[in-house]
């Protein structure tokens, strides 16, 4: 697995023109929500009370890739998703 440096060097390094970062600034959390939009709507299982969702699943397994990445960011990504 590659390590947040690498993903960033490879990613800072494909992105630098202005226009493709603000595209990615706007668009890359509108993605982000719409997909989750569109997973709230899959319903899984009921587990104590709590109706359990594909979203949530997906978000659980995305914030733990981002923890073997970095932590803050890991960090970041759970208060974001928690909007």
């Amino acid at each position: 697995m590659k390590s947040i440096n690498e993903w960033l060097s490879d990613y800072g390094e494909s992105h630098q023109n202005p226009m493709n970062k603000k595209v990615h600034f706007i668009c890359v959390p509108l993605i982000f929500f719409s997909l989750v939009g569109l997973l709230y709507n899959i319903k899984l299982t009921y587990a104590f009370g709590i109706e359990i969702t594909l979203a949530h699943l997906m978000t659980i397994v995305v914030i733990i890739y981002y923890f073997f990445l970095s932590v803050p960011i890991a960090i970041g990504m759970i208060l974001y998703s928690g909007l």
